[in-house]
């Protein structure tokens, strides 16, 4: 039981990693139309932040990813005993 919760804690893990790492190119041409006056200047702070935490969000999951996926593939590995 416990791999399998290792396994869903990985999968979710990995799919918000990637979503910021695809969202952070969005973010970003978005805060250049800002910045080149396609947008209103007042949006900017907003779109800042989320990138910011777009950078900031996307390596702590991908270390909860790691860190659960190596501890589902040392639990199969080892076999029934755990």
């Amino acid at each position: 039981m416990h791999i399998r919760a290792c396994c869903v804690c990985a999968g979710i893990s990995l799919t918000v990693a990637t979503l910021c790492n695809l969202a952070s190119p969005v973010v970003t041409g978005i805060l250049f139309e800002i910045l080149t006056g396609g947008q209103p200047f007042s949006q900017y702070p907003k779109f800042l932040a989320v990138l910011g935490t777009l950078y900031i969000v996307e390596p702590i999951f991908t270390r909860i990813y790691i860190k659960n996926a190596c501890a589902a593939g040392e639990k199969v590995c080892a076999g029934p005993f755990l």
